[in-house]
């Protein structure tokens, strides 16, 4: 693993990625994990902190570099699900850039709009009830704290999570996995 996070780190992502407009820019593999890992540590920080100043400093950072994080996937996000409809009307969008959660993202969205276009243009029904069972179901950002055997879940998904994987889950398997203290919600 590399280097913590600064806060200059994470504005220069965020500057890099709003410059590009069409394609996800290369970050660090464990971008997600430490940019956790530096919001813990400010909080650890702001309730030792007893200068009501210094106090003030800290808060203030953490408001920004929560809200700078949030940006930053938004924005990544947002290019992931454009590059999935290109994909799905026969582009070839550059995946180069993407981490490996934002890879079964992708995929996961080209899925999900490659069914309902089977669902809409050919009326398979069977297609239509099983997207709308799984968009009844909500979903989590979550942190894998552990390796799990590859499960199939009740979404008849095929799950293979890795310590460090940022992955969305149904909350079925979220509350199941929280529960064993193998995964727990991020932003």
């Amino acid at each position: 693993m590399e280097d913590d996070l600064t806060y200059r780190d994470i504005r220069t992502i965020h500057q890099t990625e709003r410059d590009e407009k069409n394609n996800l820019t290369e970050i660090r593999r464990d971008f997600y994990v430490k940019a956790k890992e530096y919001i813990e540590k400010l909080k650890k920080n702001l309730e030792a902190e007893k200068d009501e100043y210094k106090k003030k400093l800290i808060s203030d950072e953490l408001k920004s570099a929560t809200q700078i994080i949030r940006d930053i996937y938004k924005m990544r996000e947002k290019k992931i699900v454009l590059a999935a409809l290109s994909k799905v009307r026969g582009g070839r969008p550059d995946t180069r850039f993407f981490l490996e959660n934002e890879k079964k993202l992708f995929d996961d969205i080209v899925e999900c709009l490659k069914r309902y276009r089977e669902v809409i243009l050919e009326g398979k029904e069977e297609a239509k009830k099983e997207v709308r069972e799984e968009r009844r179901e909500k979903r989590f950002i979550a942190l894998i704290k552990s390796d799990i055997p590859r499960f199939v879940g009740p979404d008849m998904r095929t799950y293979n999570l890795r310590k460090n994987d940022i992955v969305c889950l149904p909350e079925s398997i979220f509350k199941i996995l929280e529960s064993k203290g193998a995964a727990e919600s991020i932003l």
